[in-house]
């Protein structure tokens, strides 16, 4: 709650107060829009029933991982890189 107190009450005490009123109303509406676009992002990649990623998600996450894999600096061709060469392979088909 806010309070707000001048030395006459007048009407610029009164408009002052219906500003800041205004604002602070304003500055809530902003936050629920922002509560609400963040739970609407969390609807459109997860299923609302079990609370796992979505197939559209899966798809852009395995393209993002993909891309991603194919920018990696090509290893050394010793054993101990193997693996990790056949993993970026198998991820990039």
């Amino acid at each position: 709650m806010l309070n707000f107190e001048g030395p006459d009450g007048g009407l610029e005490m009164i408009a002052a107060r219906v500003y800041i009123e205004l604002i602070a109303e304003n500055l809530g509406l902003a936050i629920a829009n922002l509560q609400l676009q963040d739970r609407l992002a969390n609807l459109a990649v997860k299923d609302p029933l079990t609370g796992r990623l979505n197939r559209r998600s899966l798809d852009e996450n395995l393209n993002r991982l993909r891309r991603e894999a194919t920018d990696l600096p090509r290893c050394a061709d010793d054993d101990r890189h193997r693996p990790f060469q056949a993993m970026t392979r198998a991820i990039s088909l």
